[in-house]
C-alpha cells in the first residue's frame, strides 16, 4: 500500500512539473502586438531577457514592426511609446535566469516567430 501511494504522488508531482515547464515554454510566444518596455519592475506583465549574438537560445524571435496594424502574430512586436495603449508591459532584464522568456530581434519579418 505505501508503493502504491508514492507511487501515486510522484507521477502526479512529476505531472504538475511537467505541466508548469510546458506552460513557461510557450509564455513568450502569446506577447504580440503593441508593446511597451518600461523600467519599473512593478509595471511590467513579463521580464524579457535580450539574445545579442543568435537567435538560437532565443525562445522568440522579434520584428520591431513599424505599423501596430502589421503586428499580428508571434514574434511580431509594435514598439509604443504609450503605456495605455499597450497589450503587454515588458522590462528587459540582464540576467537570463531571472527572465520569463528570451527574445532576439531580427531584421527580418519571415523569421520572427517562436524558436521551437
Amino acid at each position: 500500500m505505501r508503493w502504491f501511494v508514492f507511487s501515486f504522488f510522484l507521477l502526479t508531482f512529476s505531472f504538475c512539473t511537467f505541466q508548469s515547464a510546458s506552460a513557461q515554454s510557450g509564455k513568450g510566444c502569446q506577447v504580440y502586438g503593441e508593446i511597451y518596455v518600461t523600467k519599473k519592475l512593478a509595471e511590467a506583465h513579463f521580464r524579457v531577457y535580450v539574445e545579442k549574438e543568435s537567435d538560437a537560445f532565443a525562445d522568440v524571435i522579434v520584428f520591431k514592426e513599424d505599423a501596430r496594424t502589421l503586428a499580428d502574430g508571434p514574434g511580431k512586436w509594435y514598439i509604443t511609446k504609450t503605456k495605455r495603449f499597450a497589450k503587454y508591459r515588458v522590462i528587459y532584464v540582464k540576467d537570463r535566469r531571472k527572465a520569463d522568456f528570451s527574445v532576439f530581434f531580427t531584421d527580418e519579418p519571415e523569421f520572427a516567430g517562436c524558436n521551437d
